[in-house]
């Protein structure tokens, strides 16, 4: 059974500040934590009575006692209790968030631009890693990329991408970037043809706002998806994935 003490500190990390006070956050699912597991930055596992019924939870279960990873078998009703998802798999672990550091300037990036909601940003994380585009910046007002349902969305992109948080695109730019911004009543994604010899930061806006008044002006290129005349506006995970098939190919 967990403690008091331990049961507080774990509901605790379902908030912001907590979790960047003590720099971790929860993981949920076999697969999110076998990509957690690969990095070695599991901290502690949680596991309730339901497991025996699934191998694959099983070989997790054996794979982090071998790494002398603190594992703990909890009641049901404990885990439920500090789980984030109506139905969890009946495991979670803590994972400690990587330090920050400065973003690498040598790659392609994208920045998210007051994107706030937890599944879009997971679904770009995902989408950005098929991609082989592995910094992602997010500025200081989207959603915090350890909020439960981000992860849950990033299924695993995690552990496999650089994530900055609170960076100004300014910075980026001054690095040699050529700035792409998605926008509607940009020009056709078609008549743009990367070449290995730029480095570009493509922004993605919120669906509501798109790109944002202080970034606008720091754009070179605005670029925009072909469709129908009749739909507003894509998703922006499924804009973000369509924008990546053409730049990275």
């Amino acid at each position: 059974m967990l403690s008091i003490d331990e049961r507080k500190k774990l509901s605790r990390l379902q908030h912001k500040k907590y979790r960047h006070i003590v720099n971790k956050f929860i993981v949920e699912g076999v697969r999110v934590l076998e990509e957690a597991l690969k990095t070695n930055r599991i901290e502690k596992l949680y596991y309730s009575n339901d497991l025996s019924s699934s191998k694959r939870k099983n070989q997790l279960i054996n794979d982090t006692h071998k790494k002398n990873i603190p594992i703990k078998k909890i009641p049901d009703s404990e885990l439920r209790e500090i789980s984030n998802t109506i139905s969890n798999q009946g495991i979670l672990g803590v994972v400690q968030i990587p330090p920050k550091r400065m973003p690498k300037f040598e790659n392609n990036c994208i920045y998210l631009d007051e994107i706030r909601d937890p599944g879009n940003v997971g679904t770009i994380f995902r989408t950005a890693d098929w991609f082989g585009v592995h910094e992602i910046v997010l500025s200081k007002s989207s959603v915090d990329p350890y909020n439960p349902k981000v992860v849950r969305s990033g299924m695993g992109a995690h552990f496999r991408i650089n994530i900055h948080t609170d960076y100004d695109l300014k910075k980026i730019k001054s690095s040699g970037y050529v700035i792409l911004a998605a926008d509607t009543k940009g020009n056709s994604i078609q008549t743009f043809t990367p070449t290995n010899k730029i480095k570009w930061c493509l922004i993605m806006g919120s669906e509501g706002d798109g790109i944002s008044k202080k970034n606008r002006c720091l754009v070179d290129n605005f670029i925009a998806i072909p469709g129908s005349e009749n739909s507003d506006s894509l998703n922006v995970g499924v804009a973000t994935g369509i924008l990546l098939n053409h730049l990275t190919q």
